[in-house]
């Protein structure tokens, strides 16, 4: 019986998981774990797997597999030399993942873990501002006219944003030899050297910023708050209404809307008005005062109806005029 599976690194036909998900130990694993309760022709949806189209027989785990792992070529030569393209590094490299196996203790190996911002733009470079002497042809004096010299220094000096890694790779630099050129221009009597271009030093300034930390520069959690819930968001409009609210007034209003700005319930759907209260217009709206409709279409605080008044003529349909106030 054929067996179908695509070749393009997607889950479709099987779910093959990485980390966390995959219910093992750690983060550096692709793969359930052979004993776990996981597995990957369990069809149910509450094991992570993705459901009824990545079920199949336990006899067949073994052959999708290698397809979607390797691909319909097996593991030749070409796919050995890049070991390190599957989708645990491109789940790693997508959340900022650095990994590395530790031997500093000589005997004991261990695979360790840390985050580390793939774009840091912490570092400015150094700048001097100094001066040089400039002869004018049409004055006939020398005068100083201001130069800026500038270098990279921290781009030179720090390589991983976590200082662990500096430390265990060596990378740990106090110096740069252009940082160092650059002070032999002014420091030790360099201004009156004679191979320095300058004539005096003015100003060294350097710029770096110190929040965020490096290793947490551009990281979700930095940049958002990840943990924050909404708790006021409604899309349905009878869901904004409440009940029983003491308003602006200090009397109780009997349904108001918890969005300032909304309208009344039934704004998108009332019908003209059909009596022939000439005062109400068209479309009739609620008025507070006398009437006491005191804000019974559940309007937002800035629309209410209940501090809404009106002082004009009216027709009662009699042919006699009266006022409301």
């Amino acid at each position: 019986m054929s067996i179908f599976k695509e070749f393009l690194g997607l889950n479709y036909g099987l779910y093959d998981p990485t980390g966390d998900d995959a219910g093992t130990a750690g983060l550096n694993f692709i793969g359930y774990d052979i004993n776990g309760p996981l597995k990957y022709s369990d069809p149910s949806a509450t094991s992570q797997n993705i459901g009824r189209g990545t079920s199949h027989a336990s006899s067949r785990t073994m052959v999708l597999l290698n397809l979607h792992r390797n691909g319909p070529y097996g593991y030749p030569t070409w796919k050995q030399v890049r070991t390190a393209d599957n989708h645990l590094t491109r789940a790693q490299k997508k959340n900022s993942i650095f990994t590395h196996l530790d031997e500093s203790d000589g005997k004991n190996k261990e695979i360790k873990q840390f985050l580390e911002s793939a774009v840091v733009d912490s570092f400015h470079p150094l700048s001097l501002i100094g001066e040089i002497k400039t002869y004018n042809d049409k004055l006939d004096v020398f005068q100083n006219r201001a130069v800026e010299i500038r270098t990279s220094f921290a781009n030179e000096t720090v390589f991983f944003a976590n200082r662990r890694l500096n430390e265990y790779y060596d990378l740990v630099q106090e110096t740069d030899d252009g940082y160092e050129s650059l002070t032999d221009l002014y420091l030790d009597d360099g201004l009156d050297d004679d191979g320095s271009p300058l004539d005096g030093f003015n100003l060294l300034t350097y710029r770096q910023t110190i929040f965020p930390k490096s290793e947490y520069s551009f990281l979700d959690r930095t940049r958002s708050r990840t943990f924050y819930v909404n708790t006021f968001w409604r899309d349905a409009r009878q869901d904004r209404t409440d009940t029983g609210v003491v308003g602006g007034y200090g009397t109780t209003v009997p349904s108001q809307s918890i969005w300032n700005l909304d309208a009344a319930e039934d704004f998108l759907t009332r019908l003209p008005d059909t009596t022939n209260d000439g005062y109400k217009g068209p479309f009739q709206f609620y008025i507070g005062g006398d009437q006491g409709y005191d804000s019974q279409g559940a309007e937002g605080g800035l629309q209410n109806s209940y501090s809404q008044f009106i002082s004009r003529y009216w027709n009662d349909g009699l042919g006699s005029l009266g006022t409301n106030n």
